[in-house]
């Protein structure tokens, strides 16, 4: 078993904090959705806005 630490950055040291906390909605708001889950799975291009 490997397990990978990091120390807490917190919102305020992570550039990518608001795309993750997005993503994390998603998955939230898919939660116990078996198609909704799916489609966030197979399309997870419509969550990257800089593309």
């Amino acid at each position: 078993m490997v397990h990978l630490w990091h120390p807490f950055v917190g919102p305020d040291g992570n550039p990518n904090y608001d795309s993750n906390y997005a993503l994390y909605l998603h998955y939230l708001q898919a939660r116990g959705n078996q198609k909704e889950m799916q489609l966030l799975i197979q399309e997870p291009h419509l969550l990257n806005k800089e593309e």
